[in-house]
């Protein structure tokens, strides 16, 4: 695999990893080799070398529907709740990832396409491609504005390489935030896949970014992740009730699990991640003396978790993981131990998205000396269009305050700064990850207007910190 990439600078300033949504007026996107739990080997540590870096989590505090603490049962599942889609079969491929990722976005919209009364989804009509997202994990072609120019992720010297290679929750959100990735495989139109739907997986070669684009943007659109230490475990549940599923990573091996009652727990703290999973449910009271005697935790409760090797695996495809999970909540190592939701929007809700992220390898920037920091994009308008809203990513601290500023710059100036002031608002992200945020009145922007979108990040008590893309 060979990966390009171009660092972009802004006045001297890293570019952020950072979105701006536009809405068209009337004027105006680990796993394993091997398909038996004996052959999986620990890869994902390799995939991103950003991983420690990124860690994402985001803000819980605003997930829709909120339940109280308070109201949490003492089990709950999405299984019974009809929230899930039916278990799918990786077979020898390393998609784990992919599986995982999809599972929890068919979750999220089984559990919240009513919102407006009309039931939109059903298990029947929702079956998110996870070849789809695999091809464009490594091939990411989402571009469709110009902007990134030869910055980009592209898979070299093998076809099919990158299908045994693996990946993680942060390939998964790059990947997605970019607008590629998400197409329903039961819209009726086999053209949207990126591949021909035999069993050889043959790709579509020499993708174009139209293609690439149209097919990534066929069904739905990421706007945020939610990724959430496993500690806190009664925001995880919270968030299980509200979004269906979430995607986690543990360590699997055959010798800590119990095949009798489906019951999975690894003691061994020094194991790292190498398998990518859906968690769907909990259960308090799930009994210790379940899991493999020799190995077991200490004290009752375990997790629901959602396999992706059939329905023949475990029971009709799910098992257990007990809470004490040593992999799963070892926070010596928060790559592993946090679980990561994702809220989807259809394709019409933005048109555009203005960003200068072509790769998935970013890194970030710390303010040791300060407790803010301050980074910023400037963009050209396309065309008459409306801007809705901004996106961006924080880093792994939790309650980030952040400024958003947008301004309407002079065709020569420099300064990100300088100009027209035409929105300004800030708020407090819980969590770190990818987060979108709506402007309070749309910006209306000519053709060829130059503007910027300023952002700050503020944290009282240490040094702010902020991604950006680096060479």
């Amino acid at each position: 695999m060979q990966v390009t990439k171009r660092l972009f600078r802004i006045l001297n300033t890293p570019f952020l990893i950072l979105a701006l949504l536009i809405v068209f007026s009337p004027i105006k996107a680990t796993d394993e080799s091997g398909t038996s739990e004996e052959n999986y080997t620990e890869t994902i540590t390799t995939l991103t070398p950003h991983q420690e870096a990124v860690e994402s989590v985001n803000d819980g505090a605003s997930a829709r529907k909120s339940r109280s603490l308070l109201s949490l049962p003492a089990s709950y599942s999405s299984v019974t709740q009809g929230n899930v889609t039916a278990v799918k079969d990786q077979g020898n491929l390393g998609t784990c990832w992919t599986y995982a990722a999809m599972a929890c976005a068919e979750a999220y919209l089984l559990s919240n396409d009513d919102a407006d009364g009309v039931d939109d989804y059903s298990k029947d009509t929702l079956d998110l491609d996870e070849l789809h997202l695999a091809y464009y994990g490594w091939h990411q072609l989402n571009d469709p504005l110009g902007l990134v120019g030869s910055d980009h992720t592209a898979w070299q010297n093998s076809t099919t390489g990158y299908l045994t290679t693996g990946g993680n929750n942060w390939i998964t959100t790059f990947t997605l935030a970019g607008w590629a990735g998400y197409v329903n495989q039961l819209s009726g139109n086999t053209a949207d896949l990126a591949y021909s739907v035999d069993d050889s997986h043959n790709f579509i070669s020499n993708l174009s970014k139209d293609t690439a684009f149209s097919n990534g943007h066929d069904s739905f659109i990421l706007t945020d992740t939610y990724v959430i230490n496993m500690s806190d475990v009664s925001t995880i549940k919270n968030l299980l009730m509200n979004y269906g599923a979430g995607d986690i990573a543990i360590y699997w091996g055959a010798q800590y699990n119990n095949y009798l009652t489906d019951a999975y727990y690894c003691n061994d703290a020094l194991k790292s991640a190498n398998h990518e999973v859906t968690l769907v449910g909990w259960d308090d009271n799930y009994a210790r003396t379940n899991f493999k005697t020799g190995t077991q935790p200490t004290s009752n409760g375990a997790w629901l978790v959602r396999n992706s090797w059939s329905d023949m695996f475990g029971n009709d495809g799910y098992f257990w993981v007990s809470y004490e999970d040593a992999v799963l909540s070892n926070s010596d190592a928060p790559s592993y131990s946090q679980a990561t939701f994702y809220t989807v929007k259809p394709k019409d809700t933005y048109d555009n998205a203005y960003q200068y992220d072509g790769t998935k390898a970013a890194s970030w920037m710390v303010s040791p000396y300060n407790t803010s920091i301050t980074g910023a994009n400037v963009f050209k308008a396309q065309k008459s269009e409306q801007l809705n809203a901004v996106s961006f990513f924080t880093y792994d601290q939790t309650n980030i305050n952040y400024n958003v500023s947008v301004y309407l710059m002079a065709a020569d100036s420099t300064d990100p700064t300088s100009g027209t002031k035409v929105a300004d608002l800030s708020g407090t992200q819980t969590y770190a990850g990818y987060h979108t945020i709506d402007l309070t009145s749309p910006v209306n922007l000519a053709k060829n207007q130059k503007f910027s979108v300023v952002l700050t990040l503020s944290k009282a008590s240490s040094g702010a910190k902020m991604l950006f893309e680096q060479n």
